[in-house]
């Protein structure tokens, strides 16, 4: 059965350029969980960047460690720098772009609906880092909390 998400990257797969997706690393990993993403510190980047009129989506993974960017067609090399230098501003810094050896094998991470977060749901990170550390009655009413 298709979710949401599969059947978003399903239409990505068909409609994409390969061209127009692009992997950068990103400092986001958890300093207490470092195989998991705070999505506290990225969803404010992940949002400003989707809600460019550049970027058709926005994705992080689950580790914190890289994001993905679909372009839309002909955005000019110049217009992603600008891009990701406003949108990492608080960060002083722009991510770097992953090459094309590893984008290969990216490009087949993020096509299997495994282990990558789209732009808004980054924050469920934050609940499940909170989720072990925390008193379990309380992650329920923040999970509560989050849904109204």
């Amino acid at each position: 059965m298709l979710n949401h998400l599969s059947i978003f990257l399903l239409s990505i797969s068909l409609m994409t350029n390969p061209d127009n997706i692009a992997f950068y690393d990103v400092p986001f990993a958890c300093s207490v969980k470092p195989v998991l993403g705070f999505g506290a510190a990225a969803e404010p980047v992940l949002l400003d960047l989707a809600n460019n009129e550049e970027v058709e989506a926005a994705w992080m993974n689950h580790q914190g460690t890289l994001i993905a960017l679909i372009w839309k067609e002909n955005t000019s090399k110049i217009k992603k720098q600008e891009i990701l230098k406003f949108a990492f501003k608080a960060w002083d810094m722009i991510p770097d772009l992953i090459d094309d050896e590893q984008k290969e094998k990216l490009v087949l991470s993020f096509k299997s609906d495994e282990g990558w977060h789209k732009e808004g749901e980054v924050d469920q990170l934050s609940f499940e880092e909170a989720g072990e550390y925390a008193d379990p009655e309380n992650v329920k009413t923040l999970v509560i909390w989050n849904k109204r």
